[in-house]
């Protein structure tokens, strides 16, 4: 069979015609049920013909137009179509992350396309998707079962396993234990839509801050000389500003001091609070001297 017969065409015939019914072949070919092992036989037949036409009549050959009827024989066969796999992971977040809901980036391995992977059809199946298997224990003789080796697409490669970053904002009403799902990002696959990434969130424990309802607990460490003569105290927050708080004398340990609209947004706008809990430090050694002044006064 000569490459005018493969595409059932003449030598008349003229290099649109010749493309117009490459395509409406292929078009056919994405539409069957004989696996994609098959497919790919009679296109790699048909692209054979149509290169060796083009050749004949001394015109360039149409590179994207291949392309492109490969991707929908191979990317959108409707028969063959499934979705990948979902992905499940987890990741942390802190309070600063919350305040601030910052967009956070989160590597993991995905299933992706690789140009560069060529696609072969599968032996074990010979390309049908399916293979055939006895029945167990009986003599009604042999049943299809899709092919474990190609997962019943009939052809194997297309396909890598690489890291993929994605980046998920950190809203305030996320609660540690919360599930996210990100459609689309979780394996790819051939003949398929992507699966999808859900991700676990957990809140990541800070030394000085706890969250408390709309409040932020601060445990603010004060120096002794500090709680015994009073100072302001600075810290920065957050909001990256540095603030400061007039503390009197002497403060006790575990003392409160509240400050306004430093806390997450409310339903209705509003602002909780920023809550400082004081700890005084005591020194771990003191002189004989400071023994007795603090004895003279105390």
């Amino acid at each position: 069979m000569n490459s005018y017969e493969t595409l059932e065409l003449s030598k008349k015939n003229d290099i649109e015609t010749v493309e117009k019914r490459f395509m409406h072949l292929c078009v056919i070919l994405q539409n069957n049920n004989e696996g994609m092992g098959k497919n790919l036989d009679k296109f790699n037949e048909y692209e054979k013909a149509y290169k060796k036409i083009c050749e004949h009549k001394n015109v360039w050959v149409n590179s994207s137009m291949i392309n492109n009827m490969k991707n929908i024989i191979f990317k959108e066969n409707k028969s063959l179509y499934r979705k990948g796999e979902d992905i499940n992971i987890e990741m942390g977040f802190t309070i600063e992350d919350l305040f601030n809901q910052n967009i956070k980036k989160i590597q993991y391995m995905r299933n992706m396309e690789n140009p560069y992977n060529k696609i072969k059809k599968c032996h074990m199946c010979d390309g049908n998707g399916k293979i055939k298997v006895p029945y167990i224990n009986t003599n009604w003789g042999k049943t299809d079962e899709v092919c474990k080796n190609c997962e019943g697409f009939g052809v194997l490669g297309g396909m890598v396993k690489l890291q993929y970053t994605t980046e998920v904002e950190i809203k305030q009403e996320y609660r540690t234990g919360e599930v996210i799902k990100i459609k689309g990002e979780g394996h790819c696959i051939l003949s398929g839509d992507p699966g999808d990434l859900y991700i676990k969130l957990k809140l990541i424990e800070m030394s000085h801050f706890k969250k408390e309802n709309y409040n932020i607990i601060f445990n603010a460490p004060i120096g002794f000389k500090q709680a015994m003569i009073g100072t302001h105290y600075r810290f920065k927050f957050f909001d990256n500003l540095v603030h400061s708080v007039k503390l009197k004398s002497p403060l006790k340990h575990g003392y409160t001091k509240k400050i306004k609209n430093l806390g997450f947004t409310k339903g209705d706008g509003t602002k909780g609070k920023l809550i400082l809990k004081f700890a005084v430090m005591l020194p771990e050694k003191i002189t004989e001297e400071q023994k007795n002044i603090i004895a003279t006064y105390f």
